[in-house]
Formats: C-alpha cells, sequence, structure tokens
C-alpha cells in the first residue's frame, strides 16, 4: 500500500535537518510518519505513486548535481509536481539549480527567513496538512510596545505571513473590535508582546482570553525583568533580555536587535505546525464525541478528512481551521475526486464559527445555496449528525 504523502529531498544542503523537522511536524500533526510518509531518493521518483500527493525539495549549490538527481528533477517538474528550490544566494539562483527549475520561484535558506523550520512549513503547506494562507495576529500594548509590534509586523511581512496589527490592518468606517475578533479567529498563531503593563488594558485582556479559548498558539515575549501573569501559563514563553533590545533612535522608543527578530521568526515557525494541528484536533475531537454519544460511526483519514457512515449513509466530513473561504470548497471538491471513494454521497465543510463575523457567516449559508460541498458547524453538529 502506498504512502498517504510522498516528500523528494534532493540536492546538495541540510537534508537530515529538513527531514528530522518534517518528521516532528509530521508526528505533531497527528501523523505516523511510519504508516503515512514516504521519503523518496532521486532513484525512487521513477518508481513512485502518481496519485498520492507528492512534493520535492532540492537544495541548489556550486556542486556538481549528479545525473541520476537531475533527471529526477526533470521528471518531477515535467510531472507537474511541486518542487521547492532552496538556495542560499538568490542572485545567484540560476548558477546553483538546474535548468529545469530556473522558471520556478525559489526560496532562500537563511536566518532571517525563518531557516528550515520555513522550508519544512513550506513542505507542509504544499500537501496541504497546514493551510497555505500564513496568518500571523500580533497582540500588544499601544502604549508601551508600538514600535517593536510595527518591526515584527514588517519582518513577518517580508516572509510570507499574513500579519494583523490593529493600527494597520483595519480600514477606517469598519467595526474595530469585530473585525478584530473575526481576523483572531483565522490566525496560525499569535505572537503576545508581554510587557508590564499587557494586562492593564481590558481589551488584551480579551484578547489573550479568547486566543486561549480557540487553543491558537501563542508565542509570548516577555519584557525583561518582567514576571508574566499567571493567566498565560499555557503561552509558549520566548524571555528577551536588555541585549536584545536597541535604541531605534526615536526618543525612547526601544526596537529589537536584528537577531532578536530573526530568532522570534524561527520561533514563529516551529509553534505554527503545532497550533494549526491542536486546533484541528478540537474541531475534530468535539464532533467525533458528538458521533460516539449517539452511537454514530466517525473515522478520521490519513488524508485530514474523516468519513461518518450512518446506517446505509456514508458522507466525507473536511475540518477546516480558521474562517472557511470559496478556495476550500473547490480544494473539498478535488479532494473527493481524488479519492474516488463511490460509497460517500455528500461531502461537509466543519468549521468554528465563534468569532466569525455574522456577514461572514452569512456569505458561507450564500456559499451552501449554490455549490455540491456544504458546510456545517461545529456548534450544529449534533443536531446535523441527528438529521443525517
Amino acid at each position: 500500500m502506498a504512502a498517504s504523502y510522498q516528500i523528494v529531498i534532493l540536492g546538495d544542503g541540510p537534508k537530515k535537518d529538513l527531514r528530522k523537522d518534517l518528521v516532528k511536524k509530521i508526528r505533531d500533526i497527528g501523523l505516523s510518519v511510519k504508516d503515512h510518509i514516504a521519503f523518496l531518493e532521486a532513484a525512487d521518483v521513477t518508481k513512485r505513486s502518481k496519485i498520492q500527493p507528492t512534493v520535492a525539495v532540492f537544495f541548489g549549490s556550486n556542486k556538481l548535481h549528479s545525473n541520476e538527481e537531475i533527471n529526477a528533477i526533470n521528471t518531477l517538474v515535467k510531472d507537474e509536481v511541486i518542487v521547492i528550490p532552496v538556495v542560499t544566494d538568490l542572485t545567484r539562483y540560476n548558477q546553483l539549480t538546474p535548468s529545469s527549475l530556473h522558471l520556478i520561484n525559489g526560496s532562500l535558506l537563511s536566518d532571517e527567513n525563518g531557516g528550515i523550520e520555513a522550508i519544512s512549513n513550506m513542505v507542509l503547506e504544499a500537501l496541504n496538512l497546514l493551510r497555505r494562507t500564513r496568518k500571523l495576529f500580533i497582540s500588544y500594548r499601544r502604549q508601551e510596545s508600538s514600535a517593536v509590534a510595527i518591526q515584527l509586523y514588517e519582518h513577518l511581512h517580508r516572509n510570507g505571513f499574513e500579519v494583523f496589527i490593529d493600527t494597520i490592518s483595519i480600514r477606517p468606517g469598519e467595526p474595530f473590535q469585530e473585525v478584530l475578533w473575526h481576523r483572531l479567529s483565522d490566525t496560525d498563531i499569535v505572537v503576545l508582546l508581554d510587557t508590564p503593563g499587557f494586562l492593564d488594558s481590558r481589551w488584551t485582556r480579551d484578547e489573550l482570553a479568547n486566543t486561549s479559548a480557540m487553543s491558537i498558539g501563542i508565542l509570548q515575549l516577555v519584557w525583561p525583568s518582567h514576571n508574566p501573569d499567571d493567566k498565560s501559563s499555557l503561552c509558549k514563553k520566548y524571555y528577551l533580555e536588555d541585549t536584545d533590545f536597541k535604541t531605534s533612535g526615536e526618543g525612547d522608543n526601544n526596537i529589537l536587535t536584528n537577531a532578536a527578530v530573526f530568532a522570534i521568526g524561527k520561533e514563529v515557525e516551529s509553534l505554527r505546525a503545532r497550533s494549526l494541528a491542536a486546533r484541528y484536533s478540537k474541531i475534530v475531537g468535539n464532533v467525533g464525541r458528538v458521533a460516539e454519544d449517539l452511537g454514530i460511526e466517525l473515522t478520521v483519514q490519513a488524508e485530514r478528512y474523516a468519513i461518518v457512515r450512518k446506517g446505509a449513509k456514508s458522507v466525507a466530513v473536511i475540518p477546516t481551521v480558521g474562517v472557511p473561504e470559496a478556495l476550500r470548497y473547490q480544494e473539498i471538491a478535488e479532494l473527493l475526486e481524488a479519492i474516488q471513494d463511490k460509497s460517500i454521497s455528500e461531502a461537509y465543510l466543519l468549521y468554528d464559527h465563534i468569532m466569525i463575523r455574522n456577514q461572514w457567516c452569512r456569505h458561507l449559508d450564500w456559499l451552501d445555496s449554490h455549490l455540491p460541498v456544504k458546510s456545517i458547524r461545529v456548534f450544529d453538529s449534533e443536531i446535523w449528525l441527528k438529521r443525517l
């Protein structure tokens, strides 16, 4: 039986480090590496399953690449497999990679870009084990850490994150608090700037409470000489030192050193997979418990969907983290085509509607009336399962 996912790692670079990080993240997601993942070498490419999802990473370098590896890359490109070229110098990209990769956008391997953590996350995104939109929310107190918040916003935005920061991300005329909660519900991870007065504000207290309630991963940056509050006990803490700061040249505003910013970026990449996995598990777990109480069979598949069987009827349920979008409906329809399970009669997108704007919920209702894939709120899963 072919593995559910195939990963090809080629070229001259930190291949062992990438594989090690991928194994860790795959386990965090809840998959068995032995049962569900196949790591392939160049010689395996022509023998791989063309049905199962595949992604490749090629580490480009000055070293002369073997004909076997070049042929493997050419085959993957010809077969339209996603190949992620990784180099340490983008200005010399064409000299470091085979010609078949020259029209493919390359990725820079550097600490500034998140290092090997960022590359492994790209692999998981390509396999749809992590969602491809990379969303991040910065929670901070304006009076104490605006300069650092903007600094992190700029760095993480450059590295491919869609970053929410209240002073920049909410357009004039929009309902501030409603948009803020909506964007929080759709984020992969929260970076919390824990300054001495952070929890003095009602709004920052609410942000911490709502983030924790939704099982969103929190990277808590603790300011020097500050003792974190017990309310943040479940956060992943990153303790800043005085040496992590430098004067910005704008009065008393202090900003972080480049080294500190790069280190925080790597921590964000590390926590992201675990955060999304926790939210996915929460959605699946809630519905699974309801199904068990009702005596309905629910089986989670390696491809990140579940099959619900009630009598002679079988339907597919696809848990979705964050705010569902139209593209997600299309991906679900394509997944079901790939599965080719004739016993599945219907497909449902499962999501948690808490904090999502009412106008977006109405949009999802409209999509339900026009598309073959329907959406179900976790809150309504018991009613839905009884009616199934």
